[in-house]
């Protein structure tokens, strides 16, 4: 999993558990678990970094499943956690978040820092400093 700020230059990876999250998700559903709880992480880092004052973030993806998750709001139970915790900071804070969609062709430097290959991403963008995060 991977998150990045481009106007920071600042970026966080977690590498993804290799076991089957308890039954939680069956393993054709592991990619997209992990991709709404990365949007859910980059929430809460986001979060950590702003006042308490109202505000608005964006998040961009290349899952549509993702994104309909945030526009839709409706999931399958077992995804049901991931977002009653986001609904729940964005009310608590009273912030709004699209979630938009971006070309796989454009998203580079997060695919590069979700697959741990840290060459790669410095070579996409140099000079950005990484950091590991543990998943909520």
């Amino acid at each position: 999993m991977g998150f990045w700020y481009p106007a920071l230059n600042l970026a966080f990876y977690s590498p993804t558990p290799d076991d089957n999250l308890g039954g939680l998700v069956n393993c054709n559903d592991k990619i997209f678990y992990f991709e709404a709880l990365c949007a859910l992480c980059a929430l809460l880092n986001t979060c950590t970094y702003q006042s308490e004052t109202p505000g608005r973030f964006v998040i961009y993806t290349d899952s549509f499943n993702t994104i309909n998750i945030f526009f839709l709001l409706n999931v399958l139970p077992s995804y049901n956690i991931l977002l009653q915790e986001v609904v729940n900071l964005l009310y608590k804070r009273n912030h709004g978040l699209p979630v938009l969609h971006i070309p796989k062709k454009q998203n580079t430097v997060a695919d590069a820092l979700s697959h741990t290959d840290f060459d790669h991403t410095l070579a996409l963008q140099p000079n950005l400093l990484i950091y590991e995060f543990e998943p909520y």
